[in-house]
């Protein structure tokens, strides 16, 4: 997330010289919790950090530390700009239900021309453009969303189907592959990677997808399209 700190090194357990015994015996620190303190005493800033522990005593060793930060410093949209898209796409979906297309349309017009969306907001307008037909805009929609959400069997398909349609056929074959992987017996899914296939040439591999498609629901609408379309 955003102004995440990573800092790495050792926990200063043992570099950390306490003091001396009476008989002269060194006295070396033993809590493993010691670093994490001098961190909080030091703000999370390396130079703060190392004052906090030289505070404590003096070091036996060389001792490395490392800081990493996620966008540290940058001003972020305003979460509330973030919301207000996603009510705005939520009415354009509303609306698109509804049948108000032009409305819905003007909305997606006005969303695509912010710089940041909030993620739902994105997923929303992707799959109203998917449904216009209008896939270059969904395009990077729905990289947007695989990219963030790599798991998202549904904008896998999306991704793909998209993508298919640009005649882009190597991307959406491994967009499709990554969603069966989830996904085994989604037939949708198994048509349009059969479609790909068939499109690629790699008439075998359509074939193999398509046959454990019709094996999971020969009845389903896009297998018999698919089948009507490759008999013609």
């Amino acid at each position: 997330q955003p102004e995440d700190v990573l800092i790495i090194g050792s926990d200063g357990r043992d570099d950390i010289l306490l003091g001396h015994e009476e008989n002269g015996t060194r006295i070396i620190n033993e809590d493993e919790q010691q670093f994490l303190r001098r961190i909080e005493d030091g703000r999370g800033r390396l130079e703060g950090i190392e004052q906090a522990i030289l505070a404590q005593g003096e070091l036996t060793d060389d001792f490395t530390l490392i800081r990493i930060s996620y966008r540290e410093g940058i001003h972020e949209p305003e979460q509330t700009d973030l919301n207000h898209s996603k009510q705005e796409a939520a009415r354009a979906k509303a609306l698109y239900k509804e049948g108000r297309r032009s409305e819905a349309l003007k909305l997606v017009d006005e969303l695509l021309k912010q710089d940041r969306l909030h993620p739902e907001a994105v997923r929303a307008v992707a799959r109203i453009c998917i449904r216009e037909k209008q896939f270059d805009r969904a395009r990077d929609l729905c990289l947007r969303v695989t990219e963030e959400l790599p798991t998202d069997s549904n904008f896998l398909y999306y991704t793909s189907y998209v993508l298919k349609h640009l005649q882009e056929y190597e991307a959406p074959a491994e967009f499709g592959e990554r969603g069966r992987l989830r996904e085994p017996q989604n037939v949708q899914s198994l048509v349009n990677l059969a479609d790909i296939y068939r499109l690629m040439g790699n008439e075998q591999r359509a074939e193999m997808l398509i046959d454990l498609a019709r094996n999971i629901n020969p009845d389903h609408d896009h297998v018999k399209q698919y089948l009507a379309a490759v008999q013609r």
